[in-house]
């Protein structure tokens, strides 16, 4: 019995997917709230007839900071995918990040530690790896974290869930984690990074001059499934297909979409003021901000990512990200 936690996320979607189609016995979770029909979007990519893998899915409603829950999930589990973490940059949500995604995590370890599974595969991200002053400087797995200001209230909340990884791992839990960057995938275009396909689906002249890395669900996926089959240890490794300028990565887009590239290059006086006038906006009318200090600082830094790692020690060879997004703009077209 395989456990996938967050299964109606981006990286879980598709990696519900794959466990279906091998035939594997899998137990998801969601919130009440979430709807299995984002999943079934994410199965369609794969072609029109693959939601019948759907089948294959025993689905839970479970509130994963309740150890009762927990513990009832956890009923013949012999393999984990730890894919759930809430996603926020706004600085409401600060509290609930820092204490919701190590709290789960660790309740989850715990239980793998209690019930002796035979993996934990964790699903972290980049941002709970240190970052250097030098943007020159390619981050890799052995990056020592250090405490800053340039950290998001995201990044300490991973980096936090990811000690309650290593502490079972001491304790004697056969656990490994994947560090992606930005994951790009096929779903709804509505959440998390696929909000980029939709944004550059349409006319829309400004850039940012930062630099990130970028990677295909997909790769994440087979990733995942490495380390689970392959029993790895005590291991991290970072998902980055490409490390790409925002301003290359969304000209590749609109590109796809027959649109023409951003060719204005946004200024950080204009980000700066725009994140606080959304501020104010949505302190106003008590709603979510499109754009925040934190995605500010993000879009306007430059980040790169070594994936020799995953390359060597897992035999993955990664798709190319202009590959990946001519397949993904052509699955958002098609849905909309």
């Amino acid at each position: 019995m395989i456990l996938v936690t967050g299964a109606t996320g981006l990286v879980g979607s598709h990696l519900l997917y794959a466990l279906a189609k091998r035939g594997e016995k899998i137990r998801a979770t969601k919130r009440p709230t979430s709807h299995v029909n984002v999943v079934a979007l994410a199965f369609s990519f794969y072609g029109k007839h693959e939601t019948k893998w759907l089948e294959n899915i025993e689905w839970v409603d479970a509130d994963l900071l309740n150890p009762a829950d927990v513990e009832d999930l956890f009923e013949d589990v012999t393999h984990v995918f730890n894919c759930a973490a809430l996603v926020s940059f706004n600085p409401k949500d600060k509290y609930k990040l820092i204490h919701e995604n190590p709290a789960i995590t660790s309740i989850l370890v715990n239980e793998a530690l209690q019930r002796n599974v035979v993996h934990f595969a964790h699903v972290s991200s980049v941002a709970a790896i240190g970052r250097t002053k030098d943007f020159n400087q390619i981050i890799t797995e052995e990056t020592e974290w250090k405490n800053g200001p340039d950290n998001s209230n995201y990044a300490v909340s991973k980096h936090l869930a990811e000690l309650e990884v290593w502490r079972g791992i001491e304790e004697g839990l056969c656990a490994a984690m994947i560090n992606p960057t930005v994951v790009l995938g096929a779903g709804n275009w509505n959440n998390s990074s696929n909000t980029l396909f939709k944004k550059f689906s349409k006319p829309y002249a400004f850039y940012t001059n930062g630099c990130n890395g970028f990677v295909d669900v997909r790769d994440v996926v087979d990733l995942l499934l490495k380390i689970s089959d392959q029993k790895i240890n005590n291991q991290r490794f970072i998902a980055v297909g490409e490390n790409i300028s925002y301003k290359a990565l969304t000209s590749q887009i609109a590109t796809a979409f027959n649109q023409k590239p951003p060719h204005i290059a946004a200024k950080k006086w204009m980000l700066n003021l725009l994140w606080r006038a959304e501020k104010l906006r949505t302190t106003l009318t008590n709603t979510s901000p499109l754009i925040t200090k934190e995605t500010t600082h993000s879009a306007m830094s430059s980040w790169q990512y070594a994936n020799n790692k995953a390359t060597e020690v897992l035999q993955h060879t990664f798709r190319p990200i202009h590959q990946s997004i001519a397949e993904f703009v052509a699955f958002y077209k098609s849905q909309n």
